[in-house]
C-alpha cells in the first residue's frame, strides 16, 4: 500500500523540523541530478534521406501507399519489430528490392542518445517521490 503524502512527508522529518518547515522543504523546487538515465532514441531520417537511399519508382511506391506512414509511426514509437516487419511487407509486395531493404533497415535503425535529456532537472523532493504539493491538510 502506498503511503499517504503526509505520512511520506513524516517518514523524512527532520527531528526538530516543524511542520511548516517541512512542508516548505519538501515542496521547495531546485536542481537535482536527474534519477533516470540518457536513453537511446531513433535519429530522424526525412524523406531526402530516403530518396538517397532508394531508386525514384521504390521511393513514389512506398510513399504512393499507407506503409510509410505506418513505418514513421513505428519508428516514433521505437517499436523496431514493426518498422523490420513494413520493410519485410514493401519488399513483399515489390516496393522495394531487398538491397534498398536492407540499406533502409540499417538508416532506420540508428539511434542517438536522447538530445532533450537534461542531466539536472528542476523539481521538488515531493514531485520526486511521486506526490502533488504537501500542505497542511494532509497531515490530519
Amino acid at each position: 500500500m502506498k503511503q499517504t503524502p503526509g505520512e511520506w512527508a513524516l517518514s523524512i522529518k527532520a527531528q526538530e523540523e516543524s511542520l511548516e518547515e517541512l512542508i516548505a522543504r519538501v515542496n521547495e523546487e531546485r536542481l537535482y541530478e536527474n534519477p533516470e538515465k540518457q536513453k537511446q532514441v531513433s535519429i530522424p531520417i526525412d524523406l531526402k534521406e530516403v530518396r538517397e537511399l532508394v531508386s525514384d519508382k521504390e521511393a513514389f511506391d512506398v510513399l504512393d501507399s499507407n506503409i510509410w506512414t505506418l513505418t514513421m509511426d513505428a519508428i516514433k514509437n521505437n517499436d523496431f519489430k514493426a518498422v523490420a516487419s513494413n520493410i519485410k511487407a514493401m519488399v513483399a509486395g515489390k516496393l522495394i528490392t531487398p538491397e534498398s531493404a536492407a540499406k533502409l533497415s540499417i538508416a532506420l535503425k540508428a539511434t542517438q542518445l536522447d538530445p532533450s535529456y537534461q542531466k539536472q532537472i528542476y523539481t521538488s523532493l515531493s514531485a520526486q517521490a511521486g506526490y502533488e504539493k504537501i500542505k497542511l491538510e494532509d497531515f490530519n
